[in-house]
Protein backbone atom coordinates (compact mmCIF):
# COMPACT_ATOMS: atom_id res chain seq x y z
CA UNK A 1 0.00 0.00 0.00
CA UNK A 2 1.46 3.64 -0.88
CA UNK A 3 1.34 6.30 1.70
CA UNK A 4 1.24 9.48 -0.22
CA UNK A 5 2.21 12.98 1.32
CA UNK A 6 0.12 15.81 -0.19
CA UNK A 7 2.81 16.73 -2.66
CA UNK A 8 2.84 13.13 -4.47
CA UNK A 9 -0.81 12.82 -4.50
CA UNK A 10 -1.19 15.91 -6.05
CA UNK A 11 1.45 15.06 -8.79
CA UNK A 12 -0.62 11.44 -9.61
CA UNK A 13 -3.68 13.22 -9.76
CA UNK A 14 -2.51 15.67 -12.49
CA UNK A 15 -0.80 12.67 -14.28
CA UNK A 16 -4.03 11.10 -14.26
CA UNK A 17 -5.87 14.41 -15.80
CA UNK A 18 -2.60 14.22 -17.88
CA UNK A 19 -3.06 10.63 -19.66
CA UNK A 20 -7.14 10.96 -19.40
CA UNK A 21 -6.59 14.14 -21.49
CA UNK A 22 -8.64 16.62 -19.45
CA UNK A 23 -5.18 18.95 -18.81
CA UNK A 24 -2.39 19.91 -21.47
CA UNK A 25 1.10 18.25 -20.54
CA UNK A 26 2.42 21.30 -20.17
CA UNK A 27 0.18 23.01 -18.03
CA UNK A 28 0.18 19.56 -15.76
CA UNK A 29 4.14 20.79 -15.56
CA UNK A 30 3.11 23.97 -14.03
CA UNK A 31 0.52 22.81 -11.94
CA UNK A 32 3.45 20.49 -10.23
CA UNK A 33 5.49 23.00 -10.12
CA UNK A 34 8.33 21.24 -12.83
CA UNK A 35 9.48 21.98 -16.02
CA UNK A 36 8.37 20.25 -18.63
CA UNK A 37 11.34 18.20 -18.90
CA UNK A 38 11.08 17.35 -15.38
CA UNK A 39 7.65 15.87 -16.48
CA UNK A 40 8.03 14.42 -19.13
CA UNK A 41 10.45 12.55 -17.07
CA UNK A 42 7.91 11.85 -13.92
CA UNK A 43 5.32 10.90 -16.61
CA UNK A 44 7.56 8.14 -18.70
CA UNK A 45 8.14 6.55 -15.32
CA UNK A 46 5.15 6.60 -13.87
CA UNK A 47 3.94 4.61 -16.68
CA UNK A 48 6.89 2.08 -16.66
CA UNK A 49 6.39 1.58 -12.69
CA UNK A 50 2.68 2.94 -11.85
CA UNK A 51 2.03 4.95 -8.99
CA UNK A 52 5.04 4.53 -7.29
CA UNK A 53 6.63 6.30 -9.46
CA UNK A 54 5.79 9.97 -7.87
CA UNK A 55 7.30 8.37 -4.13
CA UNK A 56 10.63 9.77 -3.97
CA UNK A 57 13.54 6.72 -4.81
CA UNK A 58 15.21 6.96 -1.28
CA UNK A 59 12.00 6.67 0.70
CA UNK A 60 12.23 4.60 3.65
CA UNK A 61 16.15 4.48 2.93
CA UNK A 62 18.68 4.74 5.71
CA UNK A 63 20.32 8.16 5.23
CA UNK A 64 24.41 8.25 4.34
CA UNK A 65 24.77 10.25 7.13
CA UNK A 66 22.86 8.80 9.76
CA UNK A 67 25.63 7.02 12.19
CA UNK A 68 25.60 3.52 13.84
CA UNK A 69 23.34 1.91 16.13
CA UNK A 70 26.18 1.28 18.70
CA UNK A 71 27.23 4.73 18.43
CA UNK A 72 23.66 6.29 19.31
CA UNK A 73 23.10 3.95 21.79
CA UNK A 74 26.30 5.51 23.53
CA UNK A 75 25.08 8.94 22.92
CA UNK A 76 21.46 8.25 23.77
CA UNK A 77 22.57 6.64 27.42
CA UNK A 78 25.10 9.57 28.03
CA UNK A 79 22.39 12.20 27.58
CA UNK A 80 20.69 10.33 30.20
Amino acid sequence: MLTLNQRDGDRLAVLKQVEEGMVAAKRGSELVGLTPRQFRRLRRRWEEAGDKAVIHGLRGERSNRAKSSEVRGRVMKRAQ
